[in-house]
């Protein structure tokens, strides 16, 4: 194979591997732009540039529906020139048309003409695809068949007028036909290109059949048909394009990359039988690292790929020990990437994994924390062998318990505080505790913080986690220059005082809501008559339940209103204390609403089914309960020293957690 220029570009994509990066999808790009040229001529100028014509819409219709008669009458009388001349919108010809829908009888025909065949055949449309990559491309094994048949025998009829028969060579029989097999597109892809990249396996392999050379041919995007091959998964086909030899001179100056490249579309497609063609045929690519450059074992890990790993540390143990360009380990990759079972695999293959450390000094641990990955961190924290990476530093001097703060990780952050391993009093080397940690994200809004870092901040104060200042106002602390550097943790908290005065305003209007309600729900009684209630009463029990509940409810909201007014003083500290005092008042009305609702219901069913008034018993029982789950989080006490009281608050807790952190362990 001839060296080109697009060939000798292969070599920038080297400088990607060297620089550890790769694409996990890298068809991804392409699959975007499939029908998109790399520049976009208009097309009258390709009309003008190529002296075409647009065809009729007969010669068209004929060609798209594949009716022989039809496309005859239309082109009768058209000489080979001007048919050949005649293109669609995109610059197709006739036969480009036909061998699109697989029409073989329309293409015999169009090839049939001796004066036609040998021009038409290898013409290229607008985006420089031949007919055969259409076909190719379009899955029509047949019609691919019937193309490279007619591109020989017009290479055997050429040479047949120029000499002998008997001087004839199988070499100059394919000459016209290797032209047609090696013809490139825009993007540089032949027809097998075309075919591997749409997913036709039995066209593809005819493909590579008849002129194998083309395996290594390089498109535009960097990759051969033996990459395309290994990322479609087809292993027979790649058993057979990895025996054939690598002719282009620039291309073998960077075997070894190319060969990481080919492994890399294996790993891709996750095909165990390809995997072990490589481990088997190229193990150098598995046994080394060049410096800077980018092991398989990454992109295995990346994608996922759990077999994969197994297999290549079964087979290359090192394969552990090396790094990418961020000075990163594979079981690090692992744990970011949330891979539980491979994080196990490394610890099972390579017990010591567990103490390599990236260049911030970050074990796996710290990783789980920072990406909020709760499964690996729980995974971690039950393994007794692994208890000293707690409350472990990283160079900068921040625990697992204050990078989760940090990315406001609500349940990581939780799960930490539960673990009575972990030290809530540990600094960094700002001299902030996690708690101070979390407060900081308040600052980046000015106040607002998101409810995930609330959550996170939650977390951290029903733990009893202090901040920097309640244990030392200053505090002294050694900085890597080995100089003493005395910080104060104090924290500002500044006060949005048009926010508060907008939940102010929100919290009393919820609050009066409920006294009217109340209010008129006390002057009329659900057990019905207008004379003495409690004897027109079924229930007189139930009647009490109401009457006291509601009652409850009024007087409750009542001194939440007044509560409130105090709050429109606007001072910091009666704001603050409004609200630690109306928060759970107001949740106790609510709570009585609720109840004294079920309880009149309740009175008015029993006068229709007893069922029914069961039932309103166990849907206000539930709603109750689902309230009582929602509101308990938001009146929690701000700090619950008492590991009873944590008990009491954990599930409505956790299920706010959940719903902002469902998803993280899948990012």
């Amino acid at each position: 194979m001839s060296g080109t220029r697009e060939e000798s570009a292969f070599c920038s994509l080297t400088d990607d591997i060297r620089m550890g990066g790769y694409r996990t999808n890298p068809t991804s790009a392409n699959e975007q732009n499939d029908n998109t040229p790399h520049y976009s001529p208009f097309m009258h100028d390709y009309y003008d540039r190529n002296a075409v014509r647009l065809m009729s819409h007969e010669l068209y219709r004929a060609a798209t529906t594949g009716d022989v008669v039809l496309f005859r009458q239309s082109s009768e009388g058209l000489e080979s020139s001007h048919l050949t001349q005649m293109r669609s919108p995109q610059g197709d010809t006739v036969l480009h048309i036909a061998a699109q829908f697989g029409h073989d009888e329309l293409v015999r025909w169009i090839l049939g003409r001796q004066d036609l065949s040998a021009q038409i055949i290898v013409t290229q449309n607008l985006f420089q695809d031949t007919p055969l990559h259409v076909a190719a491309s379009s899955g029509h094994l047949s019609t691919v068949k019937i193309l490279v048949s007619v591109a020989r025998e017009i290479s055997r009829q050429r040479v047949s007028s120029s000499s002998t028969a008997n001087d004839v060579t199988g070499d100059q029989a394919t000459n016209f036909a290797n032209v047609l097999l090696r013809s490139r597109n825009i993007r540089k892809h032949t027809a097998l290109h075309l075919a591997l990249r749409y997913h036709q396996e039995e066209v593809a392999r005819f493909l590579f059949e008849e002129d194998s050379d083309v395996t290594h041919y390089i498109g535009l995007d960097y990759r051969t048909p033996l990459i395309m091959a290994a990322e479609a998964g087809y292993e027979a086909l790649f058993e057979a394009m990895m025996s054939q030899p690598i002719e282009n001179e620039e291309l073998n100056a960077v075997r070894s990359l190319y060969r990481t490249l080919i492994v890399f579309g294996v790993i891709l497609a996750k095909n165990k039988g390809m995997l072990n063609l490589v481990l088997r045929d190229w193990p150098e690519v598995f046994s080394t690292n060049a410096e800077g450059s980018l092991h398989p074992i990454f992109v295995a890990v990346s994608v996922g790929y759990l077999e994969g790993v197994v297999n290549i540390l079964t087979n290359f143990q090192e394969s552990s020990f090396f790094t990418d360009a961020k000075d990163s380990y594979p079981v690090h990759l692992a744990v970011t990437n949330g891979h539980l079972e491979i994080l196990e695999e490394f610890l099972k293959h390579t017990p010591n994994s567990r103490e390599l450390r990236n260049r911030k000094g970050q074990t796996i641990l710290h990783l789980a924390a920072e990406s909020g990955k709760a499964k690996i961190l729980t995974y971690i924290l039950k393994k007794p062998e692994l208890y000293m990476l707690i409350d472990d530093r990283d160079y900068n001097g921040e625990t697992p318990l204050h990078l989760a703060a940090a990315g406001g990780h609500a349940k990581v952050v939780s799960f930490l505080t539960w673990d009575s391993r972990v030290n809530l009093e540990r600094l960094n080397r700002q001299g902030k505790t996690a708690l101070d940690v979390a407060e900081t994200n308040y600052m980046r809004w000015y106040g607002v913080p998101s409810f995930r870092e609330r959550m996170t901040w939650k977390a951290l104060r029903n733990a009893g986690a202090p901040r920097a200042k309640d244990l030392l106002t200053l505090r002294t602390i050694v900085v890597d220059t080995g100089h003493l550097k005395t910080t104060s943790a104090t924290i500002p908290n500044p006060m949005n005082m048009d926010l508060y005065k907008d939940r102010t305003n929100t919290l009393m209007l919820v609050s009066t809501l409920i006294v009217t309600i109340t209010f008129a729900a006390g002057l009329i009684s659900p057990a019905g008559g207008d004379d003495n209630s409690k004897s027109n009463s079924p229930n007189p029990g139930m009647f009490h339940v109401f009457v006291v509940a509601n009652t409850i409810a009024m007087y409750s909201s009542i001194t939440v209103v007044v509560a409130l007014i105090w709050a429109q003083l606007a001072d910091r500290e009666l704001v603050l204390a409004s609200y630690n005092y109306t928060l759970p008042v107001l949740g106790l009305a609510l709570a009585m609403v609720s109840i004294a609702f079920m309880a009149g219901a309740y009175l008015v069913a029993t006068k229709i089914s007893i069922w029914l008034a069961y039932s309103v018993l166990v849907l206000g029982l539930i709603g109750f309960l689902t309230f009582f789950l929602l509101f308990a989080p938001l009146y929690s006490p701000n700090s619950l020293k008492s590991r009873f009281a944590r008990y009491i608050f954990y599930f409505p807790f956790h299920l706010l957690i959940w719903v902002v952190t469902e998803r993280d362990d899948d990012k």
